[in-house]
C-alpha cells in the first residue's frame, strides 16, 4: 500500500504544473530583483496577458513587458492571440511563458 506522499508524487508526475504555480514562482523571482508586476484580471480584462511587468526604478535602460502564463504544452486561445497581436501593434512587448527558466531569460533581456 502506498503512502500519501507517494500518491502525491505520482499525481505530480502525471499532469503539468498549474499555471498559477508557474506564475507565482516567476512573480516572486521578479519581485526579488526589483521588478513590479500587476495582475490583469477582472471586468474588462478578458484575454489580456496575465501580468504586466515594470522594471526596477534605477534601471534607465530596462523596459516593461506583458506575459501570458501557461501550463507546459498549453497554447494561447484565439482571443489571447488576437490581444497579443493588438498589443504588439501598439508597440508593446508580449510573451507566453510556461516555466521559470524562460522567464529569467525574459527578465535579463529587459534588464
Amino acid at each position: 500500500m502506498s503512502t500519501g506522499v507517494e500518491a502525491k508524487i505520482r499525481r505530480a508526475l502525471r499532469r503539468p504544473e498549474l499555471e498559477s504555480k508557474i506564475e507565482d514562482r516567476c512573480v516572486k523571482h521578479a519581485k526579488e530583483h526589483g521588478w513590479v508586476s500587476r495582475k490583469m484580471n477582472g471586468l474588462g480584462f478578458r484575454s489580456w496577458p496575465d501580468r504586466f511587468f515594470l522594471p526596477p526604478r534605477p534601471k534607465k535602460q530596462a523596459t516593461r513587458f506583458w506575459i501570458e502564463f501557461k501550463r507546459v504544452g498549453e497554447v494561447l486561445t484565439d482571443e489571447q492571440a488576437r490581444m497579443q497581436v493588438d498589443l504588439r501593434a501598439r508597440g508593446e512587448t508580449v510573451y507566453a511563458c510556461d516555466n521559470l527558466e524562460d522567464f529569467i531569460v525574459i527578465l535579463e533581456k529587459h534588464n
